[in-house]
């Protein structure tokens, strides 16, 4: 969410004059599957690590079916056009992302239509102005690493899910990472996932580096 926040910042040119450069660290520009896996179905919980007691599939998705920060990172329809295919694949027929968010029902409409409009107002302001000083610091675990469309399978009272794997950071598909305009020598990759970038050596040495970089 960081990555979205400082991108939407950085659109009003005014604001610009405050900041040399800017490092975003496996931000999923245009959303992630994982985070409807959370909403819709109480799976991939985003909750710490660390937090002992997990909750049951039910009670997560009571506690984040209305979270403001896990809708800013559903997939938009960027990635649907770049995956060439939508990300939710429900008895056996794949969805677009209408009939996923807006049919499929389980989520909250309103939030997901604020959303959208939140991508596609900053993916267009982004490309009219792209911030130069922009660096994206992306985890790149292989081809089967991330979680790049949902496979839900209903019988019943029977639910099954399952994933469909891509490249990416164990979190944010690589597609999503690397999805905005940046120059392609302000990309950097790293075999680390998503929730060591922030804290693994070689990559605050190469920020260290860039900005002490004249």
């Amino acid at each position: 969410m960081g990555g979205l926040v400082a991108r939407h910042y950085l659109i009003n040119q005014s604001n610009t004059k405050n900041i040399e450069k800017i490092f975003i660290l496996g931000t999923p520009h245009i959303g992630a599957p994982k985070s409807y896996a959370s909403i819709r179905y109480g799976r991939e919980d985003p909750i710490p690590w660390w937090i002992p007691t997990r909750p049951t599939p039910s009670e997560l998705m009571v506690a984040i079916g209305n979270m403001l920060g896990l809708y800013m990172l559903l997939p938009t329809k960027k990635y649907e056009t770049i995956s060439k295919d939508g990300f939710l694949i429900y008895n056996d027929n794949r969805l677009n992302l209408d009939q996923t968010y807006y049919e499929n029902r389980g989520v909250n409409v309103k939030m997901i239509e604020n959303a959208m409009k939140f991508h596609d107002d900053l993916e267009m302001a982004w490309n009219k102005n792209p911030f130069a000083e922009t660096y994206l610091m992306i985890g790149k675990l292989g081809a089967n690493s991330t979680i790049g469309a949902i496979i839900v399978n209903v019988s019943g009272t029977n639910v099954s899910i399952k994933y469909e794997m891509v490249e990416g950071d164990k979190t944010v598909p690589l597609i999503s990472t690397k999805s905005i305009k940046v120059p392609s020598t302000n990309v950097f990759e790293f075999n680390v996932e998503h929730q060591e970038l922030a804290s693994d050596s070689n990559v605050l040495n190469r920020i260290l580096s860039l900005i002490e970089k004249v």
